[in-house]
């Protein structure tokens, strides 16, 4: 017996307007006349009449996903050619041999297939995950923090914002990428003004100490991390993270096989916090790789500088996300049933070398003051779009009214970057 209730109905009327859409397109092509037009659409009629009750049928067999423990379900690339159904470790992706009908769904990261398979291309369109993918059953947000080097001075500057306007108050889950694992670990065991005060006293001579001659060849890196684990043998600690209910992870580059680890940190004593964040910074040939629980690491930057993709696969449909780029590399990334918001800067783009390590605390302070300037602009921008209010109260029902992906643009942000 077909299940008639809203979610059918929806996805009937989705493929009804498809149909007309495309009957329209075909007649403006083909010019057909009046009758044999009313030809046309007798037989387009019979058609849909038989669609309805293939689809209603498939929209019920979905509903046996529910078993595999529900939750929120998002849809890459919608309509597009590549198009990828996610819900939770399931993963249904087109089947090569047949690019147009077949979806396949699999368990992620395995080969193991799981008996769901689908004929009709149209299943993405299933009310019901269209449905879910809007209306998810909580919100779930993430906090990503880019790596940058001496850039990363900036991302204080939009966390101090973040904090004064209470965006920060119940982030589910951090990840931070090389200096933005440092920003990370500092906010959360010191707080913003004692955060700020640790980056002025992070400077060149902390980071850039020359290798001797010996060391650049055994080492393969111009500059030398000891002075760096003496600052941070100075200022890390874990004495808030451990008793966090905020998943903290940080992003780490495996070398030589270059595959990205996300390392949890809320239980890490302090010889391992260090470890990490050595781990995480290793920029090869500058600082050459780092060893930490018998793996060698580089920095995750050169492969994944943000670890969006990671929080998404942690279930977070709210993502704030510090880029240290002009570029709206970010965006790329964002998908359906998430919203991800930039707080990067199109004007904050410090030369790529010599951004890395200008690390001088007189361009540090300047940099927290713009990052500062520029965040005050996105909290206009979201107060007058009504979305800092959804943001703030985090309620369910409001998810759907969210942007999929909110960043300032040049007309919006006009302060440049004097450095």
């Amino acid at each position: 017996m077909l299940l008639l209730n809203k979610r059918n109905m929806l996805y009937f009327i989705l493929v009804i307007k498809m149909k007309l859409r495309k009957l329209q397109m075909l007649n403006k092509q083909q010019k057909t006349n009046e009758k044999g037009m009313f030809y046309h659409s007798f037989f387009v009629i019979i058609f849909l009449v038989k669609e309805m009750k293939l689809c209603l049928n498939k929209c019920v067999k979905i509903d046996s996903a529910k078993n595999l423990d529900e939750i929120d379900l998002y849809i890459e690339n919608q309509l597009k050619d590549k198009n990828e159904i996610c819900y939770k470790k399931i993963t249904g992706m087109r089947n090569h041999s047949d690019l147009i009908r077949h979806y396949i769904f699999k368990i992620r990261e395995s080969t193991k297939e799981i008996n769901l398979i689908f004929n009709n291309k149209k299943i993405y369109l299933c009310a019901q995950m269209i449905y879910e993918s809007m209306h998810p059953k909580k919100i779930k947000v993430g906090l990503a923090l880019a790596g940058g080097g001496a850039r990363g001075a900036y991302q204080m500057g939009v966390l101090e914002v973040m904090n004064d306007f209470h965006l920060l108050d119940n982030i589910d889950v951090k990840i931070g990428t090389s200096i933005g694992a440092y920003s990370m670990i500092f906010l959360e065991e010191y707080g913003i003004e004692k955060s700020k005060e640790i980056w002025n006293k992070l400077d060149s001579k902390v980071v850039l100490t020359k290798n001797k001659f010996k060391d650049f060849l055994s080492k393969r890196a111009v500059y030398s991390r000891e002075e760096t684990k003496v600052f941070l043998e100075k200022y890390v600690k874990n004495e808030k993270m451990i008793s966090s209910k905020t998943e903290m992870y940080v992003q780490n580059l495996i070398f030589p096989s270059l595959q990205t680890e996300q390392v949890k940190i809320n239980s890490f004593n302090k010889e391992k916090l260090i470890d990490v964040l050595i781990a995480t910074s290793s920029l090869p040939f500058v600082f050459g790789y780092s060893k930490f629980d018998g793996k060698k690491y580089i920095d995750s930057g050169l492969k994944d500088n943000d670890g969006i993709d990671f929080l998404i696969k942690q279930g977070c449909n709210i993502i704030l996300y510090i880029s240290l780029r002009k570029e709206d590399v970010a965006k790329k990334k964002s998908k359906d049933g998430v919203c991800l918001i930039d707080w990067g800067s199109c004007h904050y783009y410090p030369g790529m070398v010599k951004g890395l390590v200008d690390f001088y605390p007189e361009k540090s302070k300047y940099k927290i003051e713009y990052g500062h300037e520029v965040a005050s602009l996105m909290i206009e921008k979201l107060k007058s779009e009504g979305i800092y209010e959804i943001l703030k109260n985090r309620r369910v029902e409001d998810f759907y009214k969210l942007p999929k992906f909110i960043r300032l643009d040049k007309n919006e942000n006009t302060i440049k970057f004097k450095f």
